[in-house]
């Protein structure tokens, strides 16, 4: 918030963030497998209509990352208002928010497991590094799981895949090379002075 956007704690939060958001599509389509022994379902079909559709995709499930993250936070806050006891208002709050996916999903039993362990890092990811892991871990879920990936350019929506591989690529270069600070480590390791 300070502006210091290239300081290697902020690359590492968003590192964390999008590790974390690949590991929660990964989860979540686990119990998918598990549940109904078919991975993904339907989706919406317009984010496959080319570049500028999944440009739309990326900048609609980023804002709805931060949108999500903000709310996290404000609800935690004011859950602990209320009850006086952070412990108490981030297991109520995963319970809340487990409780509300659990509503959407297909199979309440393993859907809604999933649900509170997904619920439960992304809260814990927000105590303990503070926002921008879970609007890190949110936004690369979400594009992950909207914009079908493929390696293959020859299919007919591979515009929208590389546009969302290109923004976690992206990132994730971004953050490692900030937060491991390679600029200056990297003429050591070759040998330069």
């Amino acid at each position: 918030m300070s502006g210091h956007w290239r300081d290697p704690l902020v690359a590492r939060d968003i590192l964390l963030g999008l590790t974390m958001g690949v590991c929660i599509t990964v989860s979540l389509e686990a119990a998918e497998l598990l549940a109904h022994g078919s991975l993904g379902g339907t989706g919406p079909i317009w984010p496959l209509d080319g570049f500028r559709f999944a440009l739309t995709v990326l900048f609609d499930e980023t804002s709805r990352a931060f949108q999500a993250g903000l709310s996290l936070f404000v609800l935690l806050f004011l859950l602990t208002v209320l009850v006086r006891r952070q412990w108490i208002a981030f297991a109520l709050l995963v319970v809340l928010t487990g409780l509300q996916n659990t509503a959407v999903s297909q199979d309440p039993v393993i859907g809604g497991v999933a649900f509170l362990i997904v619920s439960a890092a992304i809260l814990l990811a927000l105590w303990r590094f503070g926002l921008l892991v879970p609007i890190g871990a949110l936004m690369a879920a979400n594009v992950v799981t909207r914009l079908p990936m493929t390696f293959d350019l020859s299919r007919w929506f591979a515009p929208a895949s590389c546009v969302g591989m290109a923004l976690l690529v992206a990132l994730a270069v971004f953050g490692a090379w900030t937060s491991a600070n390679l600029r200056t480590v990297l003429p050591k390791v070759l040998g330069e002075s």
